[in-house]
């Protein structure tokens, strides 16, 4: 008889194993899979027969997922989102417990540094484990256009990645929904283009309505989400996992502005010198521009050193 794999022993063991296995999971274990990476704390007081509901599949599906995580059944399963509840109060609860989130001997500096290089470590981990790294800046180097869309709290590192890949070729754009005019941006888009979709739980409804346009479009997608139950990670031709757990108030994106770090630069060597030709002709338009207060001569652009390497 086959002997049963260990079980997880906390949810963050039971997320890395869903997200790591979820393409090949079944539709309807998918289903409680997505449902448990995104609404933890929705399932952890639910009966086996209402998680059942809420997923969309029959009561004995679930106890047969929790048995296939190495569970031994849906209580020991609800345990786990429970803990996971009990760990990650809601945000007002969140902002009242900040004093005492620290850990003994340590300040929410130290706490908040230690965490984010956690995330980012263990994201660059996922990156270099899909295999795809070289793919997705051969994509980002070669596509006729680039779109990239991140809206709320993924706007900033959305707009970062297509401020820095604007500066390295041509045809970049940052798709906006301010004014309404996301549509209108995206009217072009076709199979030669690649668009980037940054987005985490809840989802953006404009993120994922453009990831699923650029798909019929038959553009290239890069996903860069927070779990592989994402409506961004289905069908999309590159899918990053970011890690944002966070000890503050909010959940943090300080992954994913290293990983959009990290993909600009690795586009920048690919490119090589018509990377050095673009960030020439930039330098020499902000120096016209008089943008700087001050701009010697020997100040280096954001990517010199990279591409001068």
């Amino acid at each position: 008889m086959a002997k049963r794999r260990a079980g997880p022993k906390s949810y963050a063991d039971l997320a890395e194993l869903l997200q790591r296995d979820f393409e090949g999971l079944t539709p309807s274990h998918q289903r409680v899979a997505r449902l448990i990476l995104t609404e933890p704390a929705n399932c952890a007081f639910m009966t086996v027969s209402e998680l059942a509901d809420a997923a969309g599949v029959d009561a004995s599906t679930v106890s047969r997922f929790a048995m296939q995580q190495g569970l031994g059944g849906f209580p020991a399963l609800a345990r786990l989102c429970q803990e996971r509840l009990r760990a990650d109060a809601q945000l007002l609860q969140r902002f009242d417990s900040l004093p005492y989130r620290t850990s003994p001997g340590s300040s929410l500096f130290t706490d908040v540094v230690a965490n984010d290089q956690r995330n980012i470590a263990q994201t660059f981990a996922h990156a270099q484990a899909s295999g795809d790294w070289a793919a997705t800046v051969s994509t980002l180097a070669k596509a006729r256009h680039v779109y990239v869309v991140g809206m709320r709290v993924c706007h900033s590192p959305a707009y970062l990645l297509a401020y820095l890949l604007s500066m390295l070729r041509a045809g970049v754009v940052f798709a906006s929904a301010e004014a309404g005019r996301l549509p209108d941006l995206l009217r072009r888009l076709a199979p030669e283009d690649a668009v980037v979709v940054v987005s985490i739980h809840p989802y953006s409804r404009d993120a994922v309505a453009t990831f699923r346009f650029a798909q019929r479009r038959g553009a290239v997608t890069i996903s860069l989400t927070d779990n592989a139950a994402s409506p961004l990670a289905r069908g999309a031709a590159f899918v990053y996992c970011v890690e944002t757990a966070g000890v503050s108030i909010m959940r943090s994106v300080t992954a994913f502005v290293s990983l959009a770090e990290t993909l600009a630069s690795a586009v920048a060597l690919r490119l090589g010198k018509a990377a050095r030709t673009e960030l020439s002709a930039q330098e020499e338009m902000l120096r016209e521009f008089g943008a700087y207060e001050t701009h010697s001569e020997d100040a280096g652009t954001y990517f010199k050193l990279a591409v001068d390497e």
